[in-house]
């Protein structure tokens, strides 16, 4: 007789909480390995899928299963992953943020049920409906499944449920490898069952008959956020995420490698994926006091008044989300009763254990009464705005600004001249604080916050602190510096003073030369990294340039005056006070191009490519045409970034035109800068590029059949010595595969074309269109044969198996495991 678990069904629902701050609640080997059963459930449109698993002892051969279920489903195996992914999803809390009855049978007549049998995965499953529990307990019996005395009441109460039973055994043929492993520690693969159900079901009821007590895990996943109820005997730990990380789905977690029905979830749900709830819950269970599971609406009100620390973060964040009745009322009652436990003496919070390390719980009610309290929440969040806690003070501040900016000028205004002294003690709450009042105060403040940073930046500032600072340091790292920062507050509002000040300091920027060291590791630069870097990278170089980028952040909300102090220095004065690549920069960092802007900056790239390639030989013998060329570079690169940081792809063509083929070095740079902002204008250029680059540097062989039987490394692209966009020009790789896809195509199809350029092209690109995969193949037949024998043809072989062979078996492997 077969030995046989009887397990009843698991639910997934609830979303994922979100807010800020997290917990860590590391039991993921305690999720995948130690449960007796677990269960994802998806209940949603009047219909529940149900992703059961349990663990088993004893021989394969001797395992049975039974599972009661509501009504007739659709069934379908499923990774074992699916657990794995959910229980990493689900280890870091994100804060913000009954059927009816059937016909009665009448007790002890034998009427045997209706049977259909079919495989699934590694399973032979008959579902039998109808029929009496005398004949129900016939058939298994007759079929070897040993069921345990007082068994009949069980199997009676489903029966006059109306529903089935799924009797599954284990078919041991062809099963191998991983799933022989799983099974002999008794780790069967799951099953989904897909039925219609009214509401959630899990019957636990039929695990009695097992004996002993059971570990259970549930998932559950719908758009009320449901949770099982608590039972004399069957106490549940709930957790609930409000907003789901749908990424973990999609992606597969931290192995990677999707799953398709967890992936297929985030599509089915996509356009309702803020409004799901995930719950996960855990118990155990004694035998005597199993019974089915009963479901209610998440307790959010009563948990944040009662709950442990994570379950007022988790309750205060579900509130926040779904604005349930009397939500914003419980959450006054919990900070006004938090409020009430300062002790002002220890300047901290305390009594009742209301508040404990890290105070989630208080922060997520702040975001909660911010997102959706309104006017109402002003004054609440007001007090809490200018609490002893930063935490509690930015997450109250951010929800006042929203609601009510006007009423937060004033505490930004005051809380940013008390708080930045202590940027030594706390450098990164004070300065995610600090900044978040400067940014308002420059978008809100009048003449009040204006006279504050004047009589703040008289106490604190320095003028000559700009070059001690800026010169001393490649970085912020001492915080803020409260008379600075007020100087450009008070700039940003319209002192002219300050105004003035910035501007002569702006016009003292040079680039850095620190003897020949400091030549040497430009050159470095330059010649070692790869072209397609930003103007925020060659700022890097710029004396005083963390001030250039101070003033972009501080001055965000008064893009005007910021760009009429960059405009004005980069077109005043000559080359010698002003360096050309500086001027680039600034205009880079300017809102928009003015056609002044643009010919300034034609001009300096068009200067300094004469200069790049006009040093002389006396100079060249004296090392100095070296430096005048890395300089030259600099300005040249400078200028042509900043036309495509702006997005200035006919001026950069023009630049294209006059660089013969000879200059590939300065043909890719003008590509890549081209290709920053992903403009499909720039496809035309970059397909040329790519048309002749390849044309000229196979110039150098022989023929392609000469190429195709050289040595190349193992792993690596055959043509990556010779052809730099996997190395140097990843960036425009990315912009080839992104923007350009259509003429990547077409050039992978074009039989005219070199038949090792449209070779890189299927291996590097074709993969970004999965849905072309037949043309794919069909292609790289085709190319194969164009190929005489030696590593390049091995290259397309080796594709062309992954693809045919692999591909598949991926496929199969994640969803049959």
């Amino acid at each position: 007789m077969k030995s046989v678990i009887t397990c009843a069904a698991f639910l997934i629902w609830p979303s994922l909480v979100c807010a800020d701050g997290f917990f860590v609640w590391k039991n993921q080997q305690r999720d995948i390995h130690e449960p007796q059963q677990k269960a994802l459930i998806i209940h949603d449109a009047g219909w529940e899928d149900l992703v059961l698993s349990v663990r088993f002892q004893g021989a394969p051969e001797e395992f049975g299963w039974i599972v009661p279920l509501p009504a007739l489903p659709e069934m379908e195996p499923r990774s074992p992953r699916i657990f794995e992914v959910l229980s990493q999803a689900t280890q870091t809390p994100w804060f913000g943020r009954t059927p009816g009855k059937g016909m009665f049978m009448e007790a002890g007549s034998s009427v045997q049920p209706k049977v259909v049998t079919e495989r699934v995965g590694i399973y032979t499953v008959s579902l039998l409906e109808g029929g009496t529990t005398e004949g129900v307990m016939e058939w298994l019996d007759r079929e070897g499944f040993d069921l345990p005395t007082g068994a009949d009441p069980v199997l009676t109460d489903y029966l006059e449920s109306g529903w089935i039973f799924a009797a599954m055994r284990i078919t041991l043929e062809n099963q191998a490898g991983g799933m022989a492993d799983s099974l002999a520690n008794g780790m069967i693969q799951p099953i989904h069952f897909r039925f219609p159900a009214e509401h959630p079901v899990f019957p636990l009821k039929i695990s009695s008959l097992g004996g002993g007590e059971s570990e259970v895990l549930l998932y559950l996943l719908s758009r009320p956020g449901w949770v099982p109820h608590d039972a004399p005997g069957m106490l549940w730990e709930s957790h609930c995420w409000s907003q789901i990380p749908w990424g973990w789905f999609r992606y597969g977690g931290e192995g990677g490698g999707g799953i398709p029905f967890l992936s297929g979830l985030a599509d089915r749900f996509a356009a309702v994926a803020d409004s799901m709830v995930l719950t996960k819950a855990r118990a155990i269970v004694k035998a005597a006091d199993m019974d089915d599971v009963g479901f209610g609406p998440y307790p959010a009100l009563a948990l944040l008044q009662d709950g442990d620390l994570r379950q007022r973060a988790e309750a205060a964040t579900f509130i926040g989300r779904k604005d349930p009745p009397g939500g914003y009322a419980a959450l006054e009652t919990f900070l006004d009763r938090v409020m009430v436990a300062v002790d002002p003496a220890k300047k901290d919070f305390t009594g009742n254990g209301i508040v404990e390390s890290h105070n989630h719980d208080v922060t997520s009610a702040l975001w909660a009464a911010g997102r959706f309290g309104g006017e109402r929440a002003v004054p609440l969040l007001s007090r809490w705005a200018v609490s002893d806690n930063l935490e509690w003070q930015t997450e109250a501040l951010i929800g006042l600004i929203a609601t009510d900016p006007v009423a937060a000028t004033p505490i930004c205004r005051d809380q940013f001249v008390a708080n930045s002294h202590r940027d030594a003690h706390f450098p990164y709450e004070v300065e995610r604080f600090l900044e978040l009042c400067v940014a308002h105060l420059v978008e809100y403040g009048t003449d009040e916050e204006l006279s504050a940073m004047k009589a703040l930046a008289e106490a604190n500032h320095d003028p000559r602190s700009w070059d001690r600072k800026w010169l001393s340091k490649q970085g912020n790292e001492a915080g803020l510096e409260s008379g600075q920062t007020a100087v450009l507050i008070a700039a940003a509002l319209g002192d002219e003073g300050y105004v003035a000040e910035l501007g002569e300091h702006l016009r003292k920027f040079e680039i850095t030369r620190r003897g020949a060291s400091g030549s040497r590791r430009l050159d470095y630069y330059f010649r070692n990294q790869p072209w397609n870097r930003s103007v925020k990278e060659l700022a890097f170089f710029l004396r005083n340039g963390l001030l250039v980028d101070r003033m972009v952040e501080v001055f965000s909300g008064r893009p005007a005056l910021r760009d009429s102090l960059f405009r004005a220095v980069a077109h005043e004065g000559s080359p010698e006070q002003i360096p050309d690549d500086y001027r680039a920069t600034l205009l880079a960092r300017v809102s928009r191009l003015t056609s002044e802007d643009v010919a300034l900056l034609v001009s300096i790239w068009e200067k300094a490519w004469t200069r790049l390639f006009g040093a002389s030989e006396e100079e060249n013998d004296q090392g100095e045409g070296e430096i005048a060329s890395v300089d030259a570079m600099g300005k040249a690169l400078a200028a042509q970034d900043a036309l495509g940081i702006q997005g200035e792809v006919q001026a950069l063509e023009e630049l294209w035109e006059q660089v013969p083929w000879a200059e590939f070095d300065l043909k890719r740079s003008l590509v890549i800068s081209a290709a920053i902002k992903d403009d499909p204008a720039a496809c035309p250029m970059v397909m040329d590029y790519l048309n002749h680059d390849w044309a000229v540097r196979l110039a150098s062989w022989d023929s392609s059949a000469d190429l195709a039987q050289r040595e190349f490394p193992a792993n690596g692209w055959p043509g990556s010595w010779i052809f730099q966009i996997r190395t140097d020009d990843r960036n425009l790789g990315s912009f080839l595969a992104r923007t350009c896809s259509d003429d990547v195509r077409a050039l992978a199809r074009d039989p005219a074309a070199p038949a090792i350029l449209r070779m890189f092209c299927l291996i590097e690109f074709w993969m970004a269109w999965p849905e072309q995969e037949g043309e794919y193949l069909e292609l790289m037949e085709g190319l194969q044969e164009e190929f005489p024998p030696g590593p390049l043809r091995d290259r397309i072989a080796q594709r062309l198996h992954f693809w045919r062979t692999v591909v598949p078996e991926m496929k199969a492997a994640s969803e049959d495991w």
